[in-house]
């Protein structure tokens, strides 16, 4: 009897296992945001499409989605995105990855666009509250068959008119104001080099119409840095390879004075700050993401608490 089953190459028969079957019961969570008692966070959804979806959980305990039906709170700037929503007091501002454009919300309300159409691209969202604004990237493609262009800008939050902070660079990321809302800290880097090749970390006086007073505080040719953040007291957390390996570091500011924080062979990163002052960052302890929390003052790490996970996500406490 002969078999009429068809023949293929080998590694190329089709397989009863298809990719819907392996992910489309599994959904991710990450950039989990606070904002007061009520939590946030991006949920995929395999079984959508992979849309994100940003989640909230209130004070009673029931989780619900925010976002509108369809929408996708991504952002493609860089190509790979990030930061693609930011909240403060109920008022959400988040990138819908159909149509790039911002889009302003509460809970329970309808969501309003904020940005006009077009090709352009927003991400690494923070709120300006005093003056009313968001701040982000902006990646310009309104140059037919040019790169894009990349830039800081703060947008009014009535009308959607939109302030260039900063420009010149070719690429910027990680726009951070501080506490105060009267400095903003920014990363950029330019071709040839990638941000893993030679970044800038840089501070400038933030105003209503621009940044002055902007300097140099760390980075330069052979140095990337990634992931600034404010501490309570003024000074700036921030990742560095200057050592060889990916360590925290500490400036000072204004006399720039740069302290190493944890010293270890292996990677560190993702800082956030307790009200404290206590920093909460993620080590790669043995290919596990390790939570640990740290005395900037001592560098003495006080907690220790593997999370199980080979992929971290960045640790959240109240903002």
């Amino acid at each position: 009897m002969s078999d009429s089953r068809p023949t293929h190459p080998y590694g190329a028969w089709p397989s009863p296992i298809s990719v819907d079957m392996v992910v489309g019961g599994s959904r991710s969570v990450g950039a989990v945001w606070p904002d007061g008692d009520d939590l946030y966070w991006l949920e995929g959804r395999p079984h959508e499409g992979g849309r994100q979806v940003l989640m909230l959980r209130t004070t009673t305990g029931e989780a619900e989605d925010v976002t509108p039906a369809g929408s996708n709170v991504r952002t493609m700037v860089h190509e790979y995105g990030g930061g693609a929503f930011v909240v403060r007091d109920g008022l959400i501002v988040f990138s819908d990855l159909r149509d790039s454009r911002l889009y302003t919300q509460r809970p329970g309300a309808a969501a309003r666009p904020l940005t006009p159409e077009g090709p352009d691209r927003y991400a690494d969202l923070r709120l300006d509250p005093a003056r009313e604004r968001v701040l982000c990237i902006h990646e310009d493609h309104t140059a037919e068959g040019e790169e894009a262009r990349n830039s800081v800008v703060a947008i009014d939050l009535a009308d959607g008119a939109v302030t260039t902070l900063i420009e010149g660079a070719d690429f910027y990321s990680h726009p951070r104001p501080d506490a105060s809302g009267q400095r903003l800290a920014w990363l950029c880097w330019s071709h040839p080099n990638m941000p893993w090749d030679a970044t800038e970390l840089w501070v400038g006086e933030l105003g209503a119409d621009g940044v002055s007073h902007h300097r140099r505080v760390a980075g330069g040719p052979g140095e990337s840095i990634a992931q600034p953040e404010w501490a309570p007291d003024g000074s700036l957390v921030f990742v560095s390879d200057r050592t060889g390996d990916t360590e925290l570091h500490l400036i000072t500011l204004p006399g720039n004075a740069v302290t190493r924080l944890t010293t270890r062979a292996g990677v560190d990163g993702q800082p956030a700050f307790l009200p404290d002052g206590r920093i909460v960052y993620l080590a790669m302890v043995s290919d596990v993401a390790t939570l640990r929390w740290l005395d900037p003052a001592t560098s003495n790490v006080t907690h220790d608490i593997p999370t199980g996970a080979v992929v971290p996500s960045h640790p959240a406490p109240a903002r």
